[in-house]
């Protein structure tokens, strides 16, 4: 009889129900609860100081589940790693030596935690049946290892608040047992999005895209990529063969341009706003030229309000990285600092045995940004 949200307790007799964290009620009847925002608010003062960590590829893999999607670089102790690098970061100070605003001050009042795409290893289903690994009636349930993990509200094992988004991965691979346009990670991401703090605009569940404003700098979560309108919708296809036959995958950017014109065109002349998909500008198999051009040409009409873009956080590579973005020249845009956010891939040759993480600080003038790698025990 408890809610499907709750926990029960056998007692003498009888039993109870108390709700799960971050759900509230009488453990009958449980909701999620709304977030509150860690630190107050400075729109509209001088005071700009929003520090805030971002990496990307969680990848949760059900690595002891018979018919479930594994990768071979995964780890099943990441997420553990990643999480209590991502905590211990306020037990640091600011790095002395580089010309930082606060160096040698402690690391506090972060914001939150954003995670730029692939949240799990195959969408949360399990290998299609034509997959020589195909197990009938496997349940493969990768979401909710990451909700138990990394919760929405720095609820459960991680401090702070969440933003995630959705990647290439959390498509799954299907054969005729599924439609192409299933993908449920998408909608359990959108499902959350009304319980994060300083939500101020949102897409439909089922694209997912949403807008947050810390201070006055405006953050937009586009998940795949800035692909998408509706008169082109960007879909990404591909097909592979397995043992029995081929699998296919939509990766589908749900119209993530669009959201994009839209809020842009809403909000106040010479906003400043930052963006985080899971591919970066450079993979042009992935975010082809006419996407890349549309992409632009809608920065371009909304810079000539004022309106700009102060970075682009991306993750996909699983590794850290930092380089500036331009346009094509037939474009009047800035350009695009851009920043793969690392991943707690640390089993890869290239992290040296390390999980990797952006740390960022933006104030009134300065955007600041550190790669943080973390081994177990530092």
């Amino acid at each position: 009889d408890c809610d499907l949200d709750a926990s029960c307790t056998d007692t003498e007799g009888s039993y109870s129900c108390a709700c799960n964290l971050g759900f509230v009620g009488d453990g009958w009847d449980c909701e999620r609860e709304r977030c509150e925002a860690p630190v107050g608010d400075f729109d509209g003062t001088d005071n700009r100081s929003i520090t805030f960590l971002a990496f990307g590829d969680t990848q949760i893999s059900l690595v002891d589940e018979p018919g479930c999607k594994q990768y071979g670089g995964y780890r099943a102790d990441q997420q553990e790693r990643m999480i209590g690098a991502l905590n211990g970061i306020s037990t640091q100070t600011w790095p002395e030596g580089y010309e930082l605003h606060y160096e040698g001050r402690p690391i506090d009042e972060i914001r939150g935690v954003l995670i730029a795409g692939d949240i799990t290893e195959n969408g949360g289903v399990p290998l299609a049946s034509v997959d020589e690994d195909h197990v009938p009636d496997a349940v493969c349930d990768e979401f909710t290892p990451f909700e138990t993990a990394y919760g929405i509200c720095g609820e459960r094992d991680l401090n702070y608040p969440v933003y995630e988004g959705y990647g290439n991965h959390d498509f799954p691979y299907v054969s005729g047992d599924y439609d192409s346009d299933f993908h449920p990670v998408v909608e359990m991401i959108g499902a959350r999005t009304a319980y994060r703090a300083n939500i101020v605009d949102a897409a439909p569940e089922d694209e997912a895209h949403y807008a947050w404003k810390w201070d006055d700098i405006h953050f937009l979560n586009l998940n795949v990529k800035p692909s998408g309108t509706h008169g082109h919708p960007s879909y990404g296809d591909k097909e592979k063969d397995e043992l029995l036959g081929p699998v296919f995958r939509r990766v589908n950017p749900h119209f993530a341009l669009h959201f994009l014109d839209e809020y842009l065109s809403a909000i106040e002349d010479n906003a400043q706003f930052i963006i985080m998909s899971h591919y970066g500008p450079y993979n042009s198999r992935r975010f082809p030229d006419d996407e890349r051009d549309a992409f632009c040409a809608v920065l371009e009409e909304h810079e000539e309000d004022g309106k700009r873009l102060i970075a682009w956080l991306h993750g996909h590579t699983h590794k850290s990285d930092f380089y500036e973005w331009d346009c094509p020249s037939e474009y009047d845009v800035e350009e695009i600092p851009v920043f793969n956010v690392g991943s707690p891939y640390y089993a890869k040759e290239e992290n040296a045995d390390s999980v990797h993480f952006t740390l960022f600080r933006l104030g009134n003038r300065t955007l600041e940004a550190l790669d943080v790698s973390a081994r177990p025990g530092d």
